[in-house]
């Protein structure tokens, strides 16, 4: 148990806020007693800015926290009880460090985890949805002022047909992948730009 804490003591007095220990700190208590979660420090868990998100300015949900290091479902007690016996005086200053110093990133965790992985991205892009990639900004280009509705387009391959070849062709199209002749014939692979049937259009 010592040697385990050596190596996150070490130092402390030059530490800031964001690095500050979060289990067995004796300024974060619950009925004059310190917090120690074994599991959680198994899980390399040692800092408050390990629970906190600094893109929202705020500590991660119990839901995320349990994506990112695995904790189990029922730990949510412990995770709670822990996040409102933090002091107020750490979290304000928490908020102030724009540099998190120990935060391991959401990307290292999950990847090095065995279950789940796809579920924790694809809720990544329900609840943090991006701009619209290339593809859909050249479509929006072609239509103009008509709007284009990204997820019936998405989902209609998958609604339309069960045949894997044509579910296939749909998708190459609206991704706009499809070999043309104007592709290859940049890639010195045909002879010609033109189209094979009426050898007019590219």
């Amino acid at each position: 148990m010592i040697l385990g804490w050596s190596d996150v003591t070490h130092n402390l007095e030059t530490q800031t806020s964001s690095k500050t220990i979060l289990l067995n700190n004796k300024d974060i208590t619950s009925n004059n007693k310190t917090f120690f979660y074994k599991d959680w420090f198994e899980r390399s868990i040692k800092y408050v800015d390990q629970l906190y998100d600094y893109r929202i300015k705020d500590f991660y949900s119990f839901d995320n926290i349990c994506y990112i290091y695995g904790i189990p479902s029922n730990n949510f007690l412990k995770y709670y009880t822990l996040i409102k016996n933090i002091p107020i005086h750490i979290k304000s200053e928490i908020n102030t460090n724009n540099t998190p110093c120990t935060q391991t990133t959401f990307v290292e965790n999950i990847l090095g985890r065995k279950n789940k992985t796809n579920k924790i991205f694809y809720t990544l892009q329900i609840t943090n949805p991006t701009e619209n990639s290339k593809t859909q900004n050249k479509w929006q280009v072609l239509f103009e002022e008509h709007e284009l509705y990204w997820k019936h387009i998405f989902t209609m391959p998958y609604k339309a047909t069960i045949e894997s070849t044509l579910r296939n062709f749909q998708y190459k199209y609206i991704h706009r992948i499809i070999a043309t002749n104007k592709y290859l014939f940049k890639c010195k692979l045909s002879n010609s730009n033109l189209c094979d049937f009426c050898s007019e259009n590219i």
